[in-house]
């Protein structure tokens, strides 16, 4: 009799946890959680090992390594932010790349508006006012 093959899931959470605010990878086999860890996490699974680390925007690697040094990139669930965003990129691919251009310009914007709102404060020290004058308000 053959046994089924185990489900694995990985659940971070970006913001960290709410007693610690530290950010942790928890493992979960068929659905009950067998193990927690601070990042970057490795977990000893059946087939190999899975990598699980994360960036300043978001995941960076989430990985299962074979025992033959094989890598395999894992597929996100299709109810995390990042499923929901891959199944609109692959269903709407013109709507996913619109909504990434008006993001991309509403974050050049406010840099815009935070850069004009330093200048003024950079522009009154004296040596600055000196070089390059003050900027009209």
């Amino acid at each position: 009799m053959d046994t089924p093959e185990a489900r694995y899931a990985v659940d971070v959470r970006q913001l960290g946890d709410a007693r610690d605010g530290e950010v942790r990878a928890r493992l979960y086999r068929d659905g009950a959680q067998t193990a927690i860890s601070t990042l970057p996490a490795r977990f000893v699974v059946e087939g190999g090992i899975l990598e699980v680390a994360v960036g300043g925007f978001g995941m960076k690697r989430c990985h299962l390594i074979a025992p033959d040094g094989s890598e395999t990139l894992l597929t996100p669930h299709p109810e995390s932010a990042e499923g929901r965003r891959a199944r609109l990129e692959r269903r709407r691919p013109r709507l996913s790349r619109t909504i990434a251009a008006a993001s991309t310009v509403i974050v050049l914007a406010g840099v815009t508006v935070g850069m004009l709102q330093l200048a003024d404060p950079v522009s009154q020290i004296p040596p600055v006012r000196a070089a390059i004058g003050t900027i009209p308000t």
